[in-house]
């Protein structure tokens, strides 16, 4: 009788297991779609639609130009959590008193009004496809994301801005609630390690070591009230990448209104990374 009970709560753990590993995308993403009077609002008000195919299908992302159409100074990716849309961020220009900048409101596939569903690799591919566009409508010379490009992030959003960073040779960022990586979040989610079972890959980590390799410099913050992803994270991931990353700590900051909460802290941050070469 021992054995029996035994053997049936490994196959319920092992079958649980399999259908976390099946279904882990409903653990991680949220996706959201546009009200057609959210994007005729951005368009209306000057912003315009960088539409490009990847193997997911039709995908697109968001740009605001500097007003008067003048080649910006700085190009920022903007990348929103996985329970928000990248327009969900369409006021930061205005806020940061950065319209001499360009911003790109990047859209995770199957989020707003894209195509397919979302995955570390569905992403990248994302990236990769929209690099030339925005390199072309900001007039940029080959290679330019480089050097004028910024990415800015939030919690989930901040693992994509560093994989962007990476993608494009991009040197500076801006991380809001970040995580240290998935297969942690998964730990501290379920109280077991999952190991293998993690196939959704964001390792923060190892995108900020990336950016201190290429010499670059991470501003970080993270709200002392997180009530999703943990605070000691985000001080292990600064405290591991050393001079690399900047960290400060939002005081009563909650995940959903970090920006609102902190945002003098933040926007300094930003006018400092637009101004570090």
């Amino acid at each position: 009788m021992l054995r029996r009970l035994t053997r049936t709560s490994v196959v319920t753990v092992v079958a649980g297991l399999g259908l976390l590993a099946a279904f882990q995308s409903r653990f991680i993403y949220f996706p959201q779609h546009y009200q057609k009077a959210e994007t005729a609002s951005f368009l209306e008000n000057g912003g315009e639609r960088l539409e490009f195919t990847t193997s997911q299908g039709e995908q697109t992302a968001w740009l605001r130009l500097p007003a008067g159409g003048s080649a910006p100074e700085r190009v920022w990716i903007v990348a929103a959590g996985n329970g928000s849309m990248a327009l969900d961020f369409a006021g930061l220009p205005e806020l940061a008193g950065l319209r001499q900048d360009a911003f790109v409101f990047f859209d995770y596939p199957g989020y707003g009004i894209c195509d397919g569903k979302p995955h570390p690799r569905t992403i990248q591919e994302s990236l990769r496809a929209v690099g030339p566009l925005i390199t072309e409508r900001c007039q940029l010379p080959a290679g330019g994301l480089a050097t004028r490009g910024i990415v800015f992030g939030h919690s989930l959003g901040a693992a994509v801005a560093l994989m962007a960073a990476e993608e494009y040779g991009i040197r500076r960022a801006v991380l809001l609630a970040p995580f240290t990586s998935t297969m942690d979040l998964s730990r501290e989610l379920f109280k077991v390690p999952l190991g293998w079972l993690v196939t959704h890959r964001f390792d923060n980590r190892a995108g900020l070591a990336s950016l201190g390799q290429r010499g670059g410099h991470a501003w970080v913050f993270h709200g002392t009230d997180d009530e999703v992803i943990p605070l000691r994270m985000a001080r292990l991931l600064t405290s591991e990448a050393g001079p690399t990353a900047n960290f400060e700590e939002i005081p009563g900051g909650r995940h959903n209104n970090l920006l609102e909460s902190g945002f003098r802290p933040i926007g300094a941050a930003m006018q400092a990374a637009r101004k570090e070469g």
